[in-house]
């Protein structure tokens, strides 16, 4: 089912939430972008631009990538998906990102629709990685650092972060907090839900 009305939505939640599956979900639903930020800087890395460098050189460091660094590569795509609709994950995820990407489309005489905060508790995500590592795979392609040593401390950070972006967004009236440790389709449907009587019923 193709949506008939353009939106724009994010979806908030700490590494392993889930929030790039329930993204690719709702994209095939409505027809709108999923744009993860996590797999643009990851493209950059692997095409070993002068960016991609940069970006290596941070997460490798154990520290995050930079607003200016992450918007320079997010901002292309922004453009490209603005009016035709999109499911941003990944970004924002630093406390002064919020307002730049309200800054972006304001310029473009637009705003966010819909941020969907999928609620999980950080024991829940390191069961996940467990039982990830248990079947033989990588929890964070692309990360040199996946020890349980680095995920909980990138937990920690994510989790002051985030309590800074939901009081933000919150603050707006364009905030759903979803209950992220169900299993996936419940959580899908919630968010259909919500999408259908907050952005498309308007």
């Amino acid at each position: 089912m193709k949506a008939s009305k353009v939106a724009r939505l994010v979806i908030l939640g700490p590494s392993g939430a889930g929030k790039g599956t329930q993204a690719r979900l709702l994209a095939a639903k409505f027809g709108w972008k999923h744009i993860s930020s996590g797999e643009l800087l990851r493209q950059e890395i692997k095409n070993q631009t002068p960016i991609g460098r940069k970006i290596k050189q941070l997460i490798d460091q154990g520290v995050f990538v930079s607003t200016e660094l992450t918007f320079a590569v997010l901002r292309p795509v922004l453009d490209q998906w603005w009016d035709k609709g999109f499911i941003l994950d990944g970004f924002p995820r630093l406390p002064d990102q919020p307002p730049v990407l309200d800054q972006y489309l304001a310029e473009k005489g637009v705003s966010l629709d819909l941020v969907f905060y999928l609620q999980i508790r950080p024991e829940v995500i390191l069961e996940r990685v467990k039982a990830t590592w248990a079947r033989g795979e990588r929890f964070q392609p692309g990360r040199s650092d996946e020890t349980l040593t680095a995920i909980r401390r990138r937990l920690s950070w994510s989790q002051e972060a985030l309590t800074s972006i939901v009081a933000y967004y919150r603050q707006r009236g364009i905030l759903a907090s979803v209950n992220g440790e169900r299993p996936i389709e419940p959580i899908h449907q919630e968010m259909v839900a919500i999408i259908n009587q907050r952005v498309l019923s308007s």
